[in-house]
C-alpha cells in the first residue's frame, strides 16, 4: 500500500492548528533543563508549532522539523505574532537529518516517530542519537493502540495503516514497553510510562 506522507499537511489546511496546548511533559522537560543552561532543542514533527512557540517563549534555542509545509507556515505566523524566533526546516524524518553530530541538548518528538515501519523508526532513533550531545535528553511519545480510525490494513507486524480518519494512509507502529525500551537501547535512565493523552512515552538520556 502507498502511504500518505502528506496526511497532516491536508489536516492543517482543512482544520487549522488542531493542537494548541503544550504537552505537560514538554513543560516539565523545559523546567528541568532551565538551570543547566542546556538550551538547544529539536522538535521532530513540530506540526503547527505549539511546542516551538512555548519553548521559544521560555528562552530556548528551538529547531522545528516537519514534513507538513502548511504546519511550518502556521508556526512562522504564530512566532511572528508572539515576536519570537526559531529555526524551522521542512523535511522527511525517514531521511538523514541535516544537523551536525552532537548538536542538540535535547530532542522532543510528540506522537510522531511511530508513523513508519519498525526498521525505519529505529533508523530515525539512531539519527536522533547522532544529533544529540552525550547525556542529551529525549522525550518521545508513540502510539500504543488503534484509536485514529475505524478500519486498518496491517502491512507488517504491529504496523497498521488507517483506511479512514485524519491519518488515512499514514502507517502506525504500535509499541509495547519492551519494544520501546529495546528501540531506545542507546539511551540510559529510561522512564517509560503512559502519558495523559494515552500514548506510550519515554524520557531518557543518551549514553556517554
Amino acid at each position: 500500500m502507498e502511504t500518505n506522507k502528506k496526511a497532516w499537511d491536508e489536516v492543517f489546511k482543512e482544520h487549522g492548528r488542531v493542537f494548541n496546548n503544550v504537552h505537560p511533559d514538554v513543560a516539565q522537560l523545559a523546567q528541568d533543563l532551565q538551570p543547566s543552561q542546556r538550551k538547544r532543542i529539536l522538535d521532530l514533527g513540530s506540526g503547527s508549532g505549539r511546542h516551538i512557540v512555548y519553548l521559544a517563549s521560555q528562552g530556548f534555542d528551538v529547531y522545528g522539523f516537519d514534513y507538513a509545509q502548511k504546519g511550518l507556515d502556521m508556526t512562522r505566523e504564530w512566532l511572528d505574532k508572539e515576536r519570537l524566533s526559531a529555526t524551522l526546516q521542512q523535511g522527511d524524518m525517514t531521511q538523514p537529518l541535516q544537523y551536525d553530530t552532537d548538536f542538540f541538548d535535547a530532542v522532543i518528538s510528540i506522537q510522531v516517530i511511530h508513523h513508519a515501519r519498525l526498521e525505519t523508526i529505529e533508523d530515525i532513533i539512531r539519527e536522533l542519537a547522532r544529533v544529540l550531545k552525550p547525556e542529551g535528553e529525549i522525550l518521545a511519545t508513540v502510539a500504543m493502540h488503534k484509536n485514529q480510525a475505524t478500519d486498518y490494513d496491517e502491512i507488517a507486524p504491529n504496523t497498521f495503516v488507517p483506511l479512514d480518519g485524519w491519518e488515512k494512509g499514514l502507517p502506525h507502529y504500535f509499541f509495547d514497553d519492551e519494544q520501546l525500551s529495546k528501540s531506545f537501547g542507546a539511551f540510559d535512565n529510561q522512564n517509560i510510562y503512559v502519558d495523559v493523552t494515552k500514548h506510550r512515552a519515554i524520557r531518557a538520556t543518551l549514553k556517554r
